[in-house]
């Protein structure tokens, strides 16, 4: 058993044992009118000693009785041992006792819940499920299903994984709305035996309860993720986010990866890597936010995030660099070269920038600062080296023509 799927049972069904053992609880009237003189007075005098902080000295009592075999030993002293070894936290010598009982009364559901509870408690996890089913047909309780989740939880501890789900089946059926943590944990069962289609079909339902747990969302959307249902599983993550904003970024890049990658809604994708980006630094989001906006040829808001990058980063090149390709895109050719030329300040190694820059001022027609960006360009980076070239001549020409024609006037 997984230790996700141990801390699903601690956390989800809180199966809290209480022991009730009050004195003279198991036996009946009927049973009180016959006891012995001598029974009573072993009882009143253990009691005394229990009273007086003597359980030792309350045992000696209990057992000379036994030891003087009476016909029949009334069930109370059988309790009132158990009782004592309780105190003495001695669960082992408790359910002896109880087992006892057990063994004279099966059908009494004091005597069964206390000696199912021993044998849970001892560790005894299969046979305390046992019990605790058989107690589940005889107790009377307003408990939603009675001892049904303590018997589910006990063979689950056995790693008796069938018989928990039989268990827990039964429970998210029992008329009334049923306990939310039972169908946790079933669904818990069913995702570590491999079995989705039962777990989706149990997460609806759960959802059918209580539509606004995001928890509940995140699972539907993983199973359909392990089908490779895209548009679905984004449907339920997006339900998820909405119902109960993420605690950790990488929930917001999930979802936008289905969005850009896998439903192609690249503007709802990017919306989701602002999400995680926005107490984050990090210039590799900005720059995937900004590439996102820039396939939905949204040029203005990648230029908005990309200022929001360099706010949290100044001495970022790279994003200088993407923010002057995007403003050349959007052709903000002005813009462009003025944070290209902040871009080199910052990296004056960077033939990338000195080659976008070229581009920029040749569209502007600004020739010089134009052959001189190219110029650096090429010194920098050897693949731009054909192209820089080829440009660096032409513009060359084009001076030599220039000047010509100047010289004829």
């Amino acid at each position: 058993m997984s230790q996700l799927l141990k801390q699903g049972f601690g956390i989800g069904l809180i199966l809290a044992f209480i022991l009730l053992f009050i004195s003279f609880s198991i036996a009946d009237e009927k049973e009180e009118e016959k006891l012995t003189t001598k029974a009573r007075l072993a009882i009143y005098n253990a009691q005394v000693a229990i009273s007086e902080e003597k359980p030792d000295e309350a045992l000696a009592i209990l057992d000379n009785f036994i030891a003087s075999q009476p016909p029949v030993v009334p069930l109370r002293i059988y309790e009132l041992i158990a009782h004592i070894w309780m105190q003495k936290e001695d669960i082992e010598k408790a359910r002896k006792y109880f087992k006892i009982m057990y063994d004279t009364q099966p059908n009494d559901p004091k005597v069964l819940k206390n000696y199912a509870v021993l044998t849970y408690q001892e560790g005894l996890y299969a046979e305390a499920a046992a019990l605790f089913e058989k107690l589940y047909e005889i107790e009377e309780t307003t408990a939603p299903g009675g001892s049904l989740p303590q018997a589910a939880q006990a063979y689950m501890l056995a790693e008796d994984f069938d018989n928990s789900r039989r268990i827990l089946v039964k429970l998210v059926g029992l008329p009334g709305k049923p306990d939310p943590r039972w169908y946790e944990v079933l669904i818990g069962i069913c995702l570590e035996r491999e079995e989705d289609k039962d777990a989706e079909r149990y997460i609806l339902d759960l959802l059918h309860l209580n539509p606004v747990q995001a928890k509940y969302w995140k699972q539907l959307a993983q199973i359909r993720m392990k089908r490779e249902e895209w548009q679905t599983a984004t449907s339920d993550l997006e339900i998820s986010h909405r119902v109960e904003s993420p605690g950790r970024q990488s929930e917001w890049l999930v979802l936008g990866d289905l969005y850009t990658r896998a439903v192609n809604a690249p503007l709802m994708g990017a919306r989701c890597y602002r999400q995680a980006y926005r107490d984050d630094s990090d210039e590799k989001g900005y720059l995937s936010i900004s590439r996102i906006y820039q396939k939905a040829y949204r040029y203005d808001e990648a230029v908005k995030a990309l200022d929001e990058g360099i706010i949290k980063n100044p001495e970022s090149a790279a994003l200088l660099l993407e923010k002057g390709r995007v403003l050349y895109e959007a052709r903000r050719y002005r813009e462009a070269v003025a944070t290209l030329e902040d871009c080199v300040k910052i990296d004056p190694e960077s033939g990338d920038a000195y080659f976008q820059m070229g581009l920029a001022a040749w569209t502007l027609r600004e020739w010089d600062s134009a052959r001189t960006a190219f110029v650096q360009a090429k010194r920098l980076s050897e693949r731009y080296h054909s192209q820089c070239n080829s440009v660096i001549a032409l513009l060359d020409d084009l001076n030599e023509e220039r000047k010509e024609i100047e010289d004829a006037k």
